[in-house]
């Protein structure tokens, strides 16, 4: 890729584009940097969209390294963080201003780490973007829509905690973050926290054994009255009544799908991956966003080993680097974050109703 000069007014400066990119990705932990730079525009939007602490570290790297940054990168960087956008998108869960940041953020990055992609971000005051090499005029953000959430809850079944999956993958040791996700289940629901007008769905998964398919004990009482819709797979869009009852939510107001449940590496993975891939599809691009409350998940104890490059499907999909020092459940997020689904990790304290 070589040298690369960007310049806007007076300002010109130059950057080994595939050091920065190499040195940077490498201080993040990434591994699967691609080659080509355009692809690396697009997937460095992404890996930065999806995780706004990777952008608070990018900035320090640069600054670390006194890169010859954009003015307008230090003028605008600054106004995003004093404004608390992570701490607060960590401490309240409230996405309006971490997402107005990672898009400004985003882009300013991008101007950065690949300068020929000629979009680096100028702030003409807050709330404004104008991204002049492309000649486009500024203009006022649109209002983000406040959130109104609706829950998903997949499999809190007496299976996964005392019946025939719980014994087939070791019993009582492995279930243990599963109870506790049914536990904060329940006292979330207990709360008063929920809106009583917040509509609610629960999965179960078809089990041979008639002891398997009731809800687990803990949140039974909360769940007894609630609608409920078997999933033939891991995933809840196998049945058509999902993507229904997910329409209808969105036309009486719903913007946000949180999802719960068991278990983080299987069907939670899959069926929201599943559900934010066929958003455009369903007619519902850009009306909801799909959000997994790990407070909400649980998964086996061996799921949360740093094991992941001893399993040879987990290498076959990530590949053996990638897999070092990773647990199931990381690349599970990982795997939720490159689908376009919200992640809130449990110390973010959940989201926030």
């Amino acid at each position: 890729m070589g040298a690369r000069s960007l310049s806007s007014g007076s300002a010109q400066f130059s950057i080994q584009t595939s050091d920065v990119c190499r040195r940077l990705a490498k201080s993040l932990g990434i591994h699967d940097l691609p080659p080509d730079e355009a692809v690396q525009v697009l997937w460095w939007s992404k890996v930065l969209i999806d995780d706004p602490l990777r952008i608070c570290r990018a900035l320090r790297f640069a600054a670390k390294f006194k890169f010859k940054l954009h003015p307008a990168f230090w003028k605008a960087a600054p106004f995003a963080l004093e404004r608390g956008a992570v701490l607060h998108m960590f401490v309240s869960g409230d996405y309006r201003i971490y997402r107005n940041f990672c898009r400004r953020a985003c882009i300013l990055a991008l101007g950065i780490l690949s300068p020929g992609f000629g979009s680096c971000g100028l702030y003409r005051k807050p709330g404004i973007l104008a991204r002049t090499s492309h000649g486009m005029a500024a203009a006022e953000e649109a209002p983000v829509p406040t959130p109104k959430a609706a829950l998903l809850l997949i499999d809190l079944q007496k299976a996964f905690t005392v019946g025939s999956w719980a014994s087939h993958f070791g019993g009582k040791m492995q279930v243990a973050d599963i109870e506790r996700a049914c536990v904060e289940t329940a006292r979330l629901l207990e709360s008063g926290k929920v809106p009583p007008d917040t509509a609610i769905l629960c999965t179960k998964c078809y089990d041979s054994m008639p002891h398997d398919e009731p809800y687990v004990d803990v949140v039974e009482p909360f769940l007894r009255k609630v609608p409920c819709i078997h999933k033939p797979t891991m995933d809840v869009t196998y049945n058509p009544a999902f993507f229904r009852w997910l329409q209808q939510q969105v036309r009486c107001g719903v913007n946000v799908l949180i999802i719960g449940g068991c278990t983080t590496t299987s069907c939670v993975r899959v069926s929201s991956t599943e559900i934010a891939s066929q958003l455009a599809e369903q007619g519902l691009a850009g009306k909801i966003r799909v959000v997994v409350d790990l407070n909400l998940c649980g998964a086996r104890s061996e799921n949360f080993e740093k094991t992941a490059d001893r399993d040879p499907v987990l290498v076959r999909i990530y590949g053996c680097e990638f897999c070092q020092g990773k647990s199931a459940v990381d690349l599970a997020i990982v795997q939720m974050n490159r689908a376009g689904v919200e992640v809130i990790e449990r110390d973010a304290g959940g989201w926030q109703w």
